[in-house]
């Protein structure tokens, strides 16, 4: 079975909102790219404290993309404002692949948002090695493969991301493989047979007049 989320890129928190609640009753996940213009070239909407002003709103569950430089640093913040799957941009982790102390942070990370019954999981870019990452994914509820270069919306994918998503499923971890990225309406199928169970599109639900439309149209193809 595939999801497709609703995600938003958006540069101050009304407009969140105003995307959040425009889709709000078609879905039950959004995910929202936190960008900080520092590990990206863009900077988006990145106050935790005002993602509390969604939660009342109902119970569509939120998941926060962090592609921040030293995510480590933010994660209890998202935590405490509700979020209720932190995905975090490997490459914005401080320390080298190779450095025990990145390895501590992810899995301080992760420990930090299992006690908090959140949701934990790693976001790499089609330049990172699917090898880095295999000693964490025991830890890991989700694996994000982002196609684009992180940043804004509206990119075409990137062919390899595709093989990326294959080699994961290949894996037959217990966690879930999402795409991030270049979504279509065709290439949504090609995404979800690659092995994706969580597919997040932006600009191909966002961009058009009628969001809900325009999901529901990549779920029927995605399902068929």
């Amino acid at each position: 079975m595939v999801e497709v989320v609703p995600g938003m890129n958006e540069p101050t928190f009304e407009k969140v909102k105003e995307r959040f609640l425009s889709i709000a009753p078609f879905t039950d996940w959004v995910e929202i790219d936190v960008s900080d213009r520092r590990f990206t070239k863009t900077e988006t909407w990145n106050n935790p404290e005002e993602l509390k002003g969604l939660r009342p709103a109902n119970n569509v569950k939120i998941g926060v993309h962090l592609m921040v430089h030293g995510p480590e640093r933010v994660v209890a913040g998202w935590i405490r404002g509700g979020a209720q799957r932190i995905i975090v941009q490997y490459e914005g982790i401080s320390g080298f692949s190779w450095w025990p102390g990145k390895a501590r942070k992810i899995r301080a990370m992760a420990e930090e948002c299992r006690k908090a019954g959140v949701e934990f999981g790693l976001s790499i870019t089609t330049e990172t090695l699917i090898d880095e990452i295999k000693p964490y994914l025991p830890t890991l509820d989700i694996v994000q493969v982002l196609a684009v270069t992180p940043g804004p919306a509206g990119q075409n994918a990137k062919p390899i991301a595709l093989s990326m998503i294959s080699q994961l499923r290949a894996l037959k971890g217990r966690f879930k493989i999402e795409w991030d990225g270049g979504v279509r309406i065709t290439n949504i199928r090609d995404i979800k047979n690659a092995g994706a169970n969580v597919i997040v599109a932006v600009s191909s639900v966002f961009g058009t007049t009628e969001p809900d439309k325009a999901l529901e149209a990549l779920r029927r193809e995605a399902l068929n």
